[in-house]
């Protein structure tokens, strides 16, 4: 039996060895142009990194680059941004919130473990690092992974409790495989997360919703009808920001934390401000799946204009959010440079500067938005019933 648990960790830990990135990216057109300066030996995982930001490398196949390029994009907050945005402005603002509480849910595990396990990310003489300003974080679990599986096991969850899906579930499971695939992938390319880092995410995924989707619906239903909903959602992002582990190097990966969860606890606010002034409320159909409709050429115009509106306040809004916030820092704590990089990862400087102005993000996604669009009769009218 110790035979077998020892050979099942030598196993399980070879994956993480980091030849498995270095034959992926020489398979794929990516290699180091070896010279002097890069065969000099290395004393330590820092100072090995540090090398390893400075290698020269060649890119045989730009196609390959692109693509995988593109894929990384699709794990990056700003994407996420955009698209929730949409979602929630032009498609569903129900699966939109609910989506949104899930991503929060696992970001904060994914990113969380990254600082209590700390495993750092694969390095070698002859690995290309293409993301240097996320060289220094952790790297398992891949919280790139995690999302890659999370969407598109969350979407079908959610739109087939909702809508009449017609086409087969094949057709999901081929883009739902082919969307996993190019963003974990992308991760192994740019040299970012060893094979171990990417199933660890995707393992952790599968089990974190197991337990999440079956409690969704309940946990929506209380953030959007309790009447001290906003004061609990402001606990919470309090606690889990001060809980947040200790790292012990400076990372963003905390304030990345803190941002992501506070655009989700914005969202809530603002969707329970809809529901206690009637903007949104319960469908009168509560049992029946909606028809998927497809907008007309007349839509178009209107959902480009909503969209270009929504995001106007949503810039505006995190401006002011991030304003207020520096002064405030700076009145109470008489901190001058908080664009230091001392100051900026301090407790006091960093959750303040990360959660305000990512609240008044969910803020404009999900009420200064839609007000918006409703004041310049853009307003999608079935967003009432989303409640």
């Amino acid at each position: 039996m110790k035979m077998q648990l020892k050979y099942l960790y030598q196993t399980i830990y070879s994956l993480h060895d980091p030849i498995h990135v270095e034959r992926f990216q020489k398979t794929f057109g990516l290699e180091i142009i070896h010279d002097q300066q890069n065969d000099e030996p290395r004393t330590n995982h820092l100072s090995s990194i540090s090398s390893s930001l400075s290698k020269k490398y060649r890119i045989r196949n730009y196609l390959w680059y692109y693509l995988f390029s593109f894929g990384a994009r699709l794990g990056y907050e700003v994407f996420y941004a955009l698209s929730f945005s949409y979602l929630y402005w032009n498609l569903d603002s129900f699966i939109c919130r609910q989506l949104m509480l899930i991503w929060a849910i696992l970001m904060y595990t994914g990113q969380a473990l990254k600082d209590v396990i700390r495993i750092p990310r694969p390095n070698g003489p002859n690995i290309v690092i293409l993301e240097p300003e996320y060289s220094f974080e952790y790297g398992m679990p891949s919280t790139h992974a995690m999302l890659a599986a999370m969407i598109p096991l969350t979407l079908y969850s959610l739109l087939s409790n909702r809508y009449q899906i017609s086409s087969s579930p094949l057709l999901f499971i081929f883009c739902s495989i082919c969307w996993c695939s190019l963003i974990c992938c992308s991760r192994l390319y740019l040299g970012m997360h060893s094979v171990l880092d990417i199933l660890v995410g995707l393992s952790l995924t599968c089990i974190l919703l197991a337990f999440i989707l079956p409690m969704l619906s309940v946990l929506d239903y209380f953030l959007i009808r309790n009447s001290l909903s906003p004061l609990i959602i402001i606990v919470v992002l309090l606690i889990s920001s001060l809980l947040y582990p200790v790292s012990n190097k400076q990372s963003p990966s905390r304030g990345d934390t803190i941002s992501i969860i506070s655009a989700s606890g914005g969202v809530y606010i603002g969707s329970w401000l809809n529901y206690q002034l009637s903007i949104i409320r319960d469908s009168s159909h509560l049992n029946e799946l909606y028809p998927i409709l497809l907008p007309s050429l007349y839509d178009i115009p209107v959902i480009v204009g909503r969209f270009a509106i929504g995001l106007c306040s949503l810039f505006i809004l995190r401006s002011l959010g991030k304003s207020f916030a520096q002064h405030a820092i700076r009145y109470f704590t008489g901190l001058k440079d908080l664009n230091n990089e001392q100051t900026k990862h301090r407790t006091i400087v960093e959750i303040p500067m990360k959660m305000i102005p990512f609240i008044m993000v969910g803020l404009a996604i999900s009420f200064f938005g839609p007000l918006m669009a409703r004041l310049t009769c853009m307003e999608r009218h079935s967003m009432r019933f989303e409640a």
